[in-house]
């Protein structure tokens, strides 16, 4: 079962065929988000040939950069960077997903979590605040 934004689903994204999981997922971020309001951080415009292949909730908030490696989007104090497969491999990367607490000093932070499990991204994501209301 997925939970996106409150909305419950019967199926796992990651159960879906590769080409499903694209389709759904730029069908929901076209209908939940309209990135274009600002073009200098629009995904479309800084990564063109990067394809969000995973759902972005609605609530994250683009954060793209054209000098980053891949797109980016925020929540509360968090920067999330979402990489599709072909990406990952032309970079070299172990895992097409990472979380760092959001760069507001020009700082270099190490990453709080990479993986290539989307799922696990999310969790960590809504649950980041409960677990670390602290840092």
């Amino acid at each position: 079962m997925e939970t996106i934004n409150g909305g419950t689903f019967n199926i796992k994204l990651s159960d879906l065929d590769k080409k499903d999981q694209i389709a759904i997922s730029q069908a929901y971020n076209l209908e939940n988000h309209n990135w274009s309001e600002n073009y200098y951080t629009d995904p479309k415009v800084t990564h063109p040939s990067t394809k969000i292949d995973v759902p972005i909730p609605k609530e994250w908030v683009s954060s793209c950069y054209a000098n980053d490696v891949c797109p980016s989007f925020t929540h509360k104090v968090l920067q999330i960077f979402v990489m599709d497969e072909q990406s990952r491999i032309d970079e070299q990367f172990p895992h097409k997903y990472s979380v760092m607490l959001q760069d507001t000093d020009m700082g270099n932070y190490d990453a709080l979590l990479t993986s290539n499990d989307w799922s696990e991204v999310i969790e960590f994501v809504n649950n980041y605040g409960e677990k670390n209301a602290d840092k």
